[in-house]
């Protein structure tokens, strides 16, 4: 689910704890496993950190994913 909510640009970690009513913790967790994946990308902007997907190639497949099973 945050491969889908980046889809729609960046999000600081803060925003997708809302959007996936999750804890910090695990979003901060599964961001770092994309993060080593090479499917997201982190930008720190004072104490926030944003993410966004890494590559236009890894958008459109998610894209293209998210409106096969996800709509």
């Amino acid at each position: 689910m945050i491969l889908c909510h980046l889809l729609d640009g960046e999000k600081s970690v803060t925003e997708l704890e809302s959007l996936l009513a999750s804890r910090q913790a695990a979003v901060s967790q599964q961001l770092a496993r994309l993060r080593l994946e090479g499917l997201v990308k982190a930008r720190r902007d004072g104490k926030a950190i944003y993410y966004s997907l890494s590559d236009p190639k890894t958008a459109r497949m998610i894209g293209l994913l998210n409106e096969l099973f996800c709509r």
